[in-house]
């Protein structure tokens, strides 16, 4: 992996001048201040307040102490708590293996830190992509990933027990390998690592089939850019999508079979949990009805940089308002500019290519959450395409200006600090220290 990775030239591994006096490698002050944050959030989110975590953990526990898969017995007999027993687990793989090597008396922290994990490499990875998105605009390149470090619904997200953590891990890694063919084209290994993490992205969380039709427009793309060979584009398309096959379809053949033809294994689950809560079991609506929705924008904007607990834990509510307010310049600083110069060379494009693989993703990702509506509208669903749209966020406050740009963007950075710190204080003073972690 490592060598896939480091595919790329010699100055997307520069280091600042401080970072080489010092011998310390830039991402470990980042990752040591990602630590600490969520270790902040681990130690007072109780399992009562952290969204499906007893259900997620089921499916944990279950594979620690079994060693094996649960079945449709497992599932049936044990109650609500299974309601993801049927769903694919490879996103558990860090908890799993964390609290299966922890005393049973501290196996959910140890757990909850196989997500804290998960969320390093997703840090790890926008550092990454933003020195190849932004190779020329240094302050970007490292707002990105301490965005992500202190964005407090991710910190909360990465402190318990969950899929989501994976799923955003894998899809920023395929993200940044993606970001690689359109800078400096395709290459078949690369492309068969992309094809295996989709396959794997998909049996950690569904929402990840969103990256499929986004590597296929990337791979058209780059191999257009790089004016690659017709054979070229069709043979990395060929290695990506049978590798991608090779590595999830195992997994619906074996739902369809053990689970009575539920092929995602979503039916029972979602069949279980609504006959608990008394839910109907049809529910849908028109997703032009969510688009006109003023309550589904803002639960979804809202939960995507904090809303806690069952959302039900709202911040103060001015702060939802700034973040508006940032949204609101960033849109006028990418209105202010044109994305694409037209009549230039392809290798001009190549930067505004990758502005919109990051658009394509998000725009797909909020398809994919308007065609599935299961979970209603939570921001976390947006943690597939993490990276690529804070990496659009940023860029848009600053092209406001060299001198405005870099104010607001600094501003903002200060701001998410705050207000991450502000978010603990206040779960902190709700629950204290959690009493069933050391």
């Amino acid at each position: 992996m490592s060598t896939l990775l480091e595919q790329r030239p010699a100055q997307l591994e520069t280091r600042s001048v401080s970072s080489k006096k010092s011998g310390v490698h830039p991402f470990v002050i980042i990752a040591v201040a990602a630590v600490l944050v969520r270790l902040a959030f681990m130690l007072i989110v109780p399992t009562a307040e952290a969204p499906d975590e007893v259900h997620h953990f089921w499916v944990i526990q279950f594979i620690r102490d079994h060693l094996r898969l649960p079945d449709a017995a497992d599932v049936e007999t044990t109650g609500i708590y299974s309601v993801y027993g049927a769903m694919p687990v490879l996103g558990y793989t860090a908890q799993i293996i964390l609290s299966r090597l922890a005393p049973t008396e501290h196996m959910l922290f140890a757990a909850r830190c196989g997500s804290m994990l998960l969320g390093l490499v997703t840090i790890w990875m926008a550092s990454l992509i933003g020195k190849g998105a932004f190779p020329d605009r240094p302050l970007l390149a490292r707002a990105l990933p301490w965005t992500i470090v202190f964005q407090p619904q991710f910190a909360f997200l990465n402190s318990y027990c969950n899929n989501d953590c994976a799923a955003a891990a894998v899809s920023a890694t395929v993200m940044y390998l993606l970001l690689l063919n359109q800078k400096y084209g395709l290459t078949m290994r690369r492309c068969a690592f992309i094809g295996v993490l989709l396959g794997l992205g998909i049996l950690c969380k569904y929402n990840a089939l969103t990256l499929i039709p986004v590597a296929v427009l990337s791979v058209v793309a780059a191999a257009w850019l790089h004016q690659a060979a017709f054979a070229t584009c069709f043979s990395c398309l060929a290695i990506m999508g049978t590798l991608c096959g090779a590595s999830s379809l195992w997994w619906f053949w074996r739902s369809y079979h053990v689970f009575s033809g539920d092929l995602l294994g979503v039916n029972i689950g979602y069949k279980k949990f609504a006959s608990a809560v008394g839910q109907p079991l049809d529910y849908k609506r028109p997703f032009y009805e969510l688009l006109v929705s003023k309550t589904w924008w803002r639960f979804i904007f809202f939960s995507f940089w904090g809303l806690f607990g069952h959302m039900t834990r709202w911040m103060w509510r001015p702060v939802y308002a700034v973040y508006i307010g940032f949204l609101v310049v960033a849109i006028a600083g990418w209105v202010k500019t044109r994305l694409v110069k037209f009549n230039v060379a392809r290798e001009h494009l190549i930067q505004p290519s990758i502005r919109l693989l990051f658009l394509t993703c998000a725009a797909v990702n909020l398809a994919a959450v308007l065609a599935s509506q299961l979970g209603g509208p939570q921001g976390r669903y947006f943690f597939i395409s993490e990276v690529p749209l804070i990496a659009l966020f940023l860029e848009g406050l600053s092209r406001l200006g060299p001198t405005w740009g870099k104010r607001v963007v600094i501003s903002f950075l200060s701001f998410n600090a705050i207000v991450c710190i502000g978010a603990w204080i206040m779960l902190f003073r709700l629950y204290g220290l959690s009493a069933n972690l050391p």
